[in-house]
């Protein structure tokens, strides 16, 4: 059944929406940025319901109108003297840098009049040119004080002799080729004290100035210099004992008040000299400082008369007994309290009466934060100590174009719309969310199977993809820039109010949005969008394909190189890898060491290299540790084989290198030794159930052999040679049919394929029995048993038949091949709680076989095989005992031959 909404169909809509729900959700944002910016930072359904007069947007207004009044205040009191701008007022650089303030006087040494420093941060400004590069030459004399020449100066200094440069005690030769190298470096900011030649040799003419026409008459001297470079004055005084240039100095456009240059009132002023490097900062910062505060003196003396603004301001400083406003009628510094009377008592009007002295506000607006205003006020007391600030705006804007009517106009035109936009905005992001969803759960899937379908550019390198994306996304985002100038530089609120010139971004006014603005940002994001979904999309195809780092570049190169440095890596042999660690783990700490020891690090620095020696120990200690770990694991599956256990598998998880490789060998070797196991095991079988079929199958025919035998037997035959014969073809068969059985038994045996039947059997009485019933054979071959057995019985668990024949097979074989005439020992002891039984005798052959071989099947002791017996009997008993629990050893010293039996008492097997 087909899933409609995984079609192309569906997709294709989705992609549809998304694009157009994100930009009807930009420019739906943009839109209520706008306004919002028009009406207020508060709670947008609230504030669209209020008049333009009772928002925060208006009281953030009057804020900046304020600050900017008190700053052109200010600068009025900093740049006038009774009332008029006064050019020749001086400014005390230091003073001015430090507090902002003019106070007329020349306290530090170094003052310029006030035009000089307008002129000259106009200048400065509009050439941003306020730098120039190593221009400036710092001596430092003897008593450690500082003089200071411009370079071309200085050189002049040097080549007139009122400075001459010494190396030691020796002068340096005037336009000599050391002291043209010495003011070329230090010009070019390179000498250094340290590097400059202790010893120089040079060869000089006469100073006479000989043409090259008079060239044999040149008066050449070499003269070698040497020592402590020194600049000594005319009388062989030494005047400076070091020198250096300075990388950038002020360019200076005006001589201060006093002296001849900046580098003179620096040198002659006890508290600057030695920080002229200080001093440049000053200036500089001065040039900036004085260039605003002159641009707001001069704008806002025009800005804020009673024709042009509807915002009105009263400043009376009471120390004074002065009054400041931009009324005209309000003139008289004994009117004050008048004054603020009408202002409270104006209809349309809102007001806002401050008091630091008093720390009082007063002010008919709800919204003001008094707080805020005092410490706004309180920021400019360098006017006075005692004053009072009154603001004021009519609100019935008789003034139609000024920035608070102009703002009523655009509040009561777009507010309306605030909530509306809001809406907006909510649904398109609602919409966009859904579908990019929707769109994230059908990516890769097909309406007809659940499999992952990748397209053509899920097949590109994943980085290759991603870089195509983001690539594709900045060409737009720079078109965009280029298309629209969104946002622009405004002021910083704080405390509910504004202050100027902080630098953060704001939405440019509905006023200089334009339609042509609206369709690019629109076309701008329906290209972020669909890069955006292209590259999403193929992101989450690629996870759920899980090709995401397959298909990975980086994977590529990584894999690359692990296989170049494995490769090279791999030819070192293991010792040599193990040093060339450690060799490399202690030259990274005394690398370390030598760098903090020699460089001085401190701080920040010290911390890192700290912090990359505790990387390595711990990267180290975990190594160490692993690689402990995983010959542990090696260590213990090698046991593990050692012991039989062939199958044994030793686990690679978390192995690596060489450790990993070891244990994969091992892994193989066991795999093979289980192979080879099963097809020993598999041959073995084969053998057995040869000899069983083939046994069996003689079995039949030697009994119809026997029985003809015994009827052959009966008749009676008087010629002795038949009946030599018959008596040969009888013990022949009963051989055979004895053999044959031994056989059948055998394979049974180690084929385990025989049933025991346990019971409690008194060892004593068994081998007594057996003994008796082997005593015949013995006395025929004259062989005497001696016998030493406890006199309480030896209880084991076994199967009574079974053990008899493991005695009867041990007897018997003794039997045949002892010695004849020797004696046979059978011991039983108890040790340690098992039944220990051996049985000694003297072979009668020599035992030139390993004992481990007379328990193999066929194999006897009688290597000319001239005694009867099948070779098996052993075999057998050794197999029965080993099948009941117990143990069967055989010991060979000459001809020495001893088993030993070895059971546990009342054993428990079943």
């Amino acid at each position: 059944m087909k899933k409609w909404y995984r079609s192309p169909v569906t997709k294709l809509l989705l992609v549809l929406t998304a694009c157009a729900s994100a930009v009807g959700l930009v420019i739906s944002f943009v839109m209520l940025l706008c306004i919002s910016s028009l009406v207020s930072s508060g709670d947008i359904f609230e504030e669209t319901k209020k008049n333009y007069e009772d928002t925060n947007r208006f009281v953030e207004q009057m804020g900046t109108d304020s600050h900017e009044i008190l700053r052109y205040l200010d600068t009025q009191s900093q740049f006038e003297t009774e009332g008029e701008y006064d050019p020749d007022k001086i400014v005390d650089i230091v003073a001015y840098a430090n507090d902002g303030i003019i106070s007329g006087v020349n306290e530090s040494g170094l003052a310029y009049r006030l035009g000089d420093l307008v002129e000259w941060s106009r200048q400065y400004n509009a050439e941003s040119n306020g730098y120039e590069a190593r221009g400036i030459v710092v001596c430092k004399k003897v008593d450690g004080t500082y003089s200071y020449y411009y370079i071309n100066d200085f050189r002049q200094a040097i080549f007139t002799g009122e400075v001459n440069l010494y190396m030691g005690e020796t002068r340096v030769p005037k336009f000599s080729i050391l002291e043209e190298e010495f003011l070329r470096e230090l010009e070019n900011g390179e000498f250094e004290l340290d590097l400059f030649p202790k010893q120089y040799d040079y060869t000089m003419t006469d100073e006479t100035g000989q043409t090259e026409e008079d060239s044999l008459l040149e008066e050449t001297r070499k003269i070698v210099v040497s020592g402590q470079l020194n600049l000594r004055d005319s009388d062989n005084n030494i005047r400076y004992v070091d020198c250096w240039v300075m990388d950038k100095h002020i360019t200076e456009l005006y001589p201060p008040i006093g002296a001849e240059s900046m580098l003179q009132a620096v040198e002659n002023s006890p508290e600057l000299n030695g920080n002229l490097s200080e001093v440049n900062d000053m200036l500089l910062s001065a040039l900036n400082t004085i260039y605003s505060d002159v641009k707001t003196y001069q704008d806002n003396e025009k800005e804020w008369t009673e024709e042009n603004s509807n915002f009105y301001y009263l400043f009376v400083d009471h120390t004074s007994r002065q009054l400041f406003s931009n009324i005209s009628s309000y003139t008289e510094y004994a009117r004050t309290e008048e004054y603020i009377s009408s202002i409270q008592e104006r209809d349309n009007c809102k007001y806002i009466i401050v008091r630091p002295e008093r720390r009082e506000c007063e002010s008919n607006i709800e919204q003001i934060y008094s707080r805020s205003w005092i410490q706004l006020v309180e920021n400019y007391q360098s006017m006075t100590k005692d004053y009072t600030f009154v603001v004021m705006v009519d609100t019935s804007y008789p003034v139609a174009d000024d920035s608070f009517a102009l703002a009523a106009k655009d509040y009561e035109k777009w507010a309306p719309y605030q909530g509306t936009y809001a809406g907006l905005t909510a649904s398109f992001a609602i919409l966009f969310v859904a579908s990019f969803l929707w769109l994230t759960m059908i990516a890769g899937r097909k309406e007809t199977d659940e499999e992952i379908h990748l397209n053509t550019f899920d097949g590109w390198k994943t980085e290759l993809g991603a870089a195509a994306v983001i690539i594709l996304w900045v060409l737009a985002t720079c078109f965009m820039l280029a298309t629209v100038e969104l946002w622009h530089i405004s002021s910083y609120s704080e405390y509910g109010l504004t202050y100027s010139g902080a630098g953060v971004l704001a939405i440019r006014s509905l006023a200089a949005l334009y339609w042509t603005d609206i369709l690019a940002i629109g076309i701008y994001v329906i290209l972020t969008v669909s890069l955006f979904l292209a590259g999403y999309l193929s992101l989450v195809r690629r996870i759920k394909g899980k090709t995401l780092w397959k298909n990975s570049l980086l994977r590529l190169i990584l894999n690359g190189g692990k296989h170049i440095a494995m490769t090279f890596w791999g030819q070192r042999k293991l010792t040599t890898r193990a040093v060339m660690v450690v060799v490399g783990f202690i030259l990274l700490h005394w690398f370390f060491a030598f760098c903090v020891s020699k460089s001085g690090l401190r701080g920040f620095v010290l911390s890192v290299c700290m912090l990359l020696v505790a990387v390595a120990d711990v990267a180290a200690v975990y190594l160490t540790a692993r690689n402990m770990i995983a010959r542990q694991r090696i260590k213990e599956g090698v046991a593990e084989i050692a012991a039989g256990k062939v199958d044994f598998k030793i686990s690679t998880e978390n192995l690596n290198g060489t450790e990993r490789e070891v244990a994969e060998q091992l892994n193989n070797i066991g795999g093979g030794l289980q192979q080879a196991v099963e097809m020993a095991v598999k041959s073995e079988r084969l053998k057995t159930d040869l000899i069983t079929n083939v046994s069996h199958d003689i079995k039949t025919p030697l009994t119809s052999i026997i029985n003809y035998v015994d009827l052959l037997k009966r008749e009676n035959f008087d010629d002795p040679k038949i009946r030599g014969y018959l008596d040969i073809l009888d013990a022949k068969s009963q051989r055979l049919k004895t053999l044959t059985e031994d056989v059948v038994e055998a394979s049974k045996v180690s084929s385990g394929n025989i049933s025991l039947e346990y019971m409690n059997v008194n060892l004593v009485e068994m081998l007594n029995q057996t003994i008796g019933e082997t005593s015949e054979k013995m006395e025929k071959r004259n062989l005497r048993v001696i016998a030493s057995f406890p006199e309480e019985p030896v209880i084991i668990r076994v199967d009574g038949r079974r053990m008899w024949r493991v005695l009867e097979n041990i007897f018997n074989n003794a039997a045949k091949y002892a010695m004849p005439g020797t004696r046979i020992y059978a011991d039983l002891h108890m040790v340690n709680g098992k039944a220990v039984f051996s049985l000694k005798n003297v072979s009668e052959q020599p035992l030139n076989i390993k004992a481990e071989e007379l328990t193999e099947r066929f194999i006897r002791g009688d290597v000319a095989r001239s005694s009867e017996g099948s070779g098996l009997g052993l075999s057998i008993a050794k197999s029965l005992t080993q099948l009941q629990g117990g143990t069967f050893e055989l010991y060979l010293d000459g001809d020495l031959f001893k088993v030993i039996i070895t059971f546990d008492e009342k054993s428990k097997v079943e």
